[in-house]
């Protein structure tokens, strides 16, 4: 790189052989500007900046930094280092898992007599302690991007290549990029450290940035408890810990109220910055990933100003974001946040705020405190009406609202006729919002006489206050002939009213200005009145013969139904830029039955989104037509209508219906469509339904199967009977209250015989009053209804263990276990299965065989329950007295595992019974077989 002005490039550098001792780069420019002088001329661009413009900005960074020690020497007194574009982000913008890395520009300045040289490949960045090598890996740098201001670039177009010699009194500059720092989102300390010939030159990268935000700090308002936070300077991903660090010390002095507002000096803001400021009081788990240090969640108020959007150049909008205030003015922001404290604060105290408090916190006590003060107060109010600050006078406008005396009113009228534009509006405010009535009389004998210039300002303020007694004067304004006078009083008119609105409204329909006609449209349209309604008809298919419904005009034709709109709307059907999908609702509602024939004609036509639509309203209105439709979808395998045509078909479902929304669900190896044909399958919820989703719950495809299965549980959960399997007779058994389960159970069948929950727990009842010959036929039939119900598999493997059948029994429960993968509940079970087989092995003769086969059994026990410990069963009082693993508790490994268990609490026996009485039985005890004998 040749000498002369900052550059680019991304060239590399390192100092040549100049005696250098270690510096803080800040420091530098306590003496430089004083260097400048000697400087040599050079060339230079207009549009880049000299050396002396270079050296001026490292003044001002070091007047932010009055903590930094000025240091001199030989080095310091031959070179400058700057940072320019620094970025401290992550390469996935969506959340944590991508490159988290530190780019920056490195600027070099040199002012000393000798030519220098830089060689980026020495430099090496500390970050929290780690050390981080320049990023040189080419392959890395071919993929490698970083941001600049709202932009990406390719670290490849602007790395640097090879090292670069700076002559005197010329500068030069380096892109740097460092990768694979520790993810997060806290800002950690980070250093560069530039190796110079036998020395080593260092730069604070944090109070070098924290120097660019030119942060002020000032408390203020009552028990100094708001927060004035000013950045003068530049906000970016680096200094936005230095904000941070200085909001947790504010939050740890318990203030809760901030604002940070920007100077007229500062720069612009980039919009991930200002996400991240307006998002600080949602919900981490409702916010979108965004890569910078949390707030304090004791700063519960943020208000915030003059700060400029970088991505459009625009202020901010005002407004609140989120619980994130944003304000035109630094004074408003203020203002607003003492709010609160103001609500809350004893009468003297407001009262010396008024006198004595720092001029925004007068503001603020004059604004919202005023409404406590007495009639005593008054004169120190009207003295603020003379103020020279005109911040204190606005609020203290404000604040003789509350004054009903006639000084008060007669300083607001004085305010109201002055040569003040902005205090007349404030005080016009004060006047129209007083609880007075002698308030309001003056204003409105004034405000006939208000001269043309502050006629409008005046009835739109007069809107806010709707009063009676401002209708007349508002008639007058809207036959004044000035056009926005007029649409200002109708809108006003028609929040106050007045006995001849209508014929307000009516004559704001005939104005030659289409806003006017607009406004007069939308409000008479929300009137229910027949001339009201007829008038805005009229209006509204005039509208529609030239363009598409409005909002406004869809909704007064979905109130009226006016047929007359029907062939108006059907033109615009045609029409390209219509939104065909409303455009269909509104016809259908309008037209009903009518329209049904012209929807049903242009049909094969229409875009797949617009089939839809017809398909779904005419499922609204019962229509036949939607069947032979929906049919087609299917045999067509027109997938975009598939989830619209198969709720077409469930509102009237017959075998045909289900076979082809079956036979879509197994075929299609579309997830979406998985999911819509077993939702509608499971409403339809027929016999043949179920069978076709049990077909699908045993598919090869994880979303087919998961999809059938909540289509099943819905199946069930909406099953008149599932009340009194579920919950009922759950509780019954916790209460050992056997017949009533039994009882229950009963019910449940009666009401549905398809219910395999209702079976199987009646098995379970059957077995715990030690009836095993009858608990098997209610196994069977729960395994035979749902091959995935844990409870009647489980069941009816315990039974054949019972009667002898160890071998059948583990052979069963083996053959289940692929349907049940990582199913905790199952797995216990399965150990439950092998405790009552090793129950039936140990009582058979001695043998090898039969150790054989005991060993295998407990291993196997063991390994079962173990797993369903590792996948969340733990109810470890359940194992420790559970009967079906009696044969269990001698082994070492059993004991093992229970020392596992956590300590348990020093609740009472009557507390613990309470707790179970008052929570819904959980999975592990609804599907647990107990066998006690």
């Amino acid at each position: 790189m040749s000498p002369g002005p900052l550059s680019n490039s991304a060239a590399a550098r390192t100092l040549g052989a100049i005696p250098m001792q270690r510096v803080l780069a800040i420091s530098i420019a306590f003496l430089v500007l004083s260097l400048a002088a000697r400087l040599p001329a050079q060339d230079q661009n207009a549009d880049e900046p000299t050396v002396e413009e270079l050296l001026q900005k490292l003044e001002r960074l070091r007047n932010h930094l009055s903590g930094v020690p000025p240091q001199r020497g030989e080095a310091s007194e031959s070179l400058a280092l700057m940072l320019e574009d620094s970025n401290l982000l992550n390469t996935n913008n969506y959340g944590p898992e991508g490159v988290r890395y530190f780019s920056t520009r490195l600027v070099v300045i040199n002012l000393s007599e000798e030519p220098v040289t830089i060689d980026p490949e020495t430099i090496e960045l500390i970050a929290d302690g780690d050390r981080k090598p320049l990023l040189t890996d080419k392959e890395r740098i071919q993929g490698m991007v970083f941001r600049l201001g709202d932009q990406t670039r390719r670290y490849s177009d602007v790395r640097p290549t090879e090292p670069v010699e700076i002559a005197p009194g010329a500068t030069a500059s380096v892109w740097l990029l460092f990768v694979d720092l520790e993810p997060g989102a806290d800002v950690p300390p980070l250093e560069l450290r530039i190796p110079l010939a036998d020395e080593l030159m260092t730069l604070d990268v944090n109070a070098y940035h924290r120097g660019l935000l030119g942060l002020g700090v000032e408390r203020i308002g009552p028990k100094n408890c708001l927060a004035k936070l000013t950045i003068a300077g530049e906000l970016n991903s680096i200094n936005a810990g230095s904000l941070i660090a200085e909001l947790d010390r504010l939050a740890e002095a318990d203030v809760s109220r901030v604002v940070i507002s920007w100077t007229d000096s500062a720069a612009a803001v980039a919009e991930s910055l200002t996400t991240w400021l307006t998002s600080a009081h949602v919900p981490n788990q409702q916010r979108r990933y965004i890569p910078f240090p949390s707030l304090p969640v004791t700063i519960t108020e943020l208000h915030l100003a003059g700060v400029v959007d970088a991505a459009n150049s625009q202020p901010l909008a005002a407004g609140n974001h989120d619980g994130v205030v944003v304000h035109e003015s630094l004074d408003a922001a203020a203002i607003a946040a003492l709010e609160t404290a103001y609500a809350v604060l004893p009468r003297a105290a407001v009262r010396r705020e008024i006198v004595l408090g720092h001029r925004l916190s007068r503001a603020a006590a004059l604004t919202h405190g005023a409404s406590r003060l007495t009639i005593d107060d008054l004169p120190m109010i009207l003295s603020a009406v003379d103020d020279p600050d005109p911040v204190i006078r606005k609020s203290a406008l404000i604040a003789a609202r509350y004054f009903g005396q006639p000084e008060a009113i007669t300083a607001l009228m004085h305010a109201v006729r002055g040569d003040n534009p902005e205090l007349a509006e404030v005080a016009l405010a004060s006047l129209a919002g007083s609880r007075y009535p002698a308030a309001h009389a003056a204003l409105l004998s004034y405000l006939g006489e208000l001269p043309p210039e502050r006629q409008l300002p005046a009835v739109e303020i007069l809107a806010q206050f709707p009063r009676p007694i401002w209708s007349d004067l508002l008639y007058q304004y809207f036959h004044s002939g000035d056009h926005q006078l007029q649409l200002a009083a109708l809108r006003a008119l028609s929040r106050i009213g007045h006995p001849r609105l209508f014929e307000v409204l009516a004559d704001g329909m005939e104005s030659e200005h289409e806003d006017l006609r607009q406004e007069a449209f939308i409000r008479l349209s929300q009137r229910t009145d027949a001339p009201s309604d007829k008038l805005a008809t009229e209006y509204a298919l005039q509208l529609l013969e030239e363009k598409p419904p409005t909002g406004h005009v869809e909704s007064l034709l979905t109130r009226t139904r006016e047929p007359r709109a029907v062939p108006l709307l059907l033109k615009h059907l045609d029409s390209a830029d219509t939104n065909h999908s409303a455009l269909i609702r509104l016809l259908v509602v309008v037209g009903g039955a009518d329209v049904i024939d012209e929807l049903t004609d242009r049909y094969p036509d229409f875009e797949d989104q617009q089939k839809q639509e017809v398909l779904r309203e005419l499922i609204k209105v019962r229509s036949p037509a939607a069947r032979p439709l929906a049919l087609q979808a299917f045999k067509a395998n027109e997938t975009a209508l598939l989830p619209a045509a198969a709720q077409v078909l469930s509102v009237e479902a017959d075998s045909e219906a289900v076979a082809l929304i079956a036979k879509t669900l197994h075929e299609s190896e579309d997830a979406s469509i998985w999911n819509s044909m077993a939702n509608v399958l499971g409403s339809i919820g027929t016999s043949e339904a179920r069978e076709e989703l049990l077909i699908a719950r045993g598919s090869d495809e994880e979303g087919k199967r998961t999809a059938a299965a909540h289509a099943l549980q819905r199946i069930k959960q909406s099953s008149p009977a599932w009340h009194y399997t579920d919950r009922e007779a759950v509780q019954a058994i916790r209460d050992r209250e056997f017949e009533k389960a039994i009882e229950l159970l009963d019910l449940a069948i009666q009401f549905d015989p398809q219910l395999a929950e209702a079976y199987s727990h009646r098995g379970h009842v059957r077995l715990l009053q030690e009836q095993p010959a009858e608990a098997r036929p209610d196994f069977a039939r729960a395994a035979e209804l749902d091959p995935y119900e844990p409870l009647g598999v489980t069941g009816l493997a315990i039974v054949t263990a019972l009667e002898g059948k160890h071998e059948e029994a583990v052979r069963q429960i083996t053959e289940a276990a692929e349907r049940f993968p990582d199913d905790p509940t199952f797995e216990y079970n399965t150990a439950c299965v092998y405790g009552r087989a090793i129950e039936q092995v140990a009582a058979e003769e001695e043998s090898q065989q039969r150790d054989e086969t005991l060993s295998e059994y407990q291993a196997a026990a063991m390994q079962h329950l173990s797993r369903s410990v590792e996948l969340g069963f733990a109810d470890f009082e359940h194992i420790r007295n559970d009967p079906d693993l009696e044969t269990l508790r001698e082994l070492p490994e059993f004991e093992e595992l229970l020392s596992k268990a956590p300590e348990p609490d020093e609740s009472s026996e009557e507390e613990e019974e309470e707790k179970l009485r008052a929570r819904p039985a959980p999975a592990g005890v609804r599907q647990k077989i107990q066998i006690q004998f």
